[in-house]
């Protein structure tokens, strides 16, 4: 069992499943819950990780912030999906980076495909903003679905 993915799962889970409902509700990812991700990586990264590991994920957690910023000034990106996207890469060890964009690309088709069922069915609640903006995807869900899964993966499947 690989303890630090443990640990981490333990502490962002209950926030990733907020950001889901915020998300798929509001089409808006709340700036406290993306201060709440980073910020579990920042208090709990130096008894989880070697210093040189954690200086790392931290430091590509700022370039994704700043490349995102940049993305984000196009106007094609949305600015919550870029803040959580940088609070939560540093959860992510270096050499599983490529895992985690398939892993982001497996949640990126199921969240779709979830979604739009959802609403195929009728389940969709009236006032939620996702279901109502025509083409509208609160990509939140993804993202929190393959950070939720990556951990799980690292902590139980990927030890052996």
């Amino acid at each position: 069992m690989v303890y630090w993915a443990l640990i981490l799962l333990v502490l962002t889970l209950p926030v990733s499943l907020v950001i889901v409902y915020y998300d798929v509700r509001y089409m808006r990812i709340p700036n406290r819950l993306v201060l709440a991700t980073a910020l579990i990586f920042v208090v709990t990264g130096p008894f989880l990780f070697e210093f040189q590991d954690y200086v790392i994920r931290g430091s590509l957690g700022l370039f994704m912030l700043l490349l995102g910023f940049l993305l984000h000034l196009t106007g094609r990106v949305p600015g919550g999906d870029i803040k959580y996207t940088a609070a939560l890469l540093p959860y992510i060890a270096i050499p599983h980076l490529l895992d985690f964009l398939f892993i982001l690309a497996l949640m990126g088709i199921l969240g779709v495909l979830l979604h739009r069922g959802v609403k195929w069915l009728g389940l969709a609640p009236a006032d939620w903003v996702s279901w109502q903006r025509p083409g509208a995807y609160p990509y939140g869900l993804s993202l929190a679905l393959a950070l939720i899964f990556y951990l799980v993966r690292t902590a139980f499947i990927a030890a052996g």
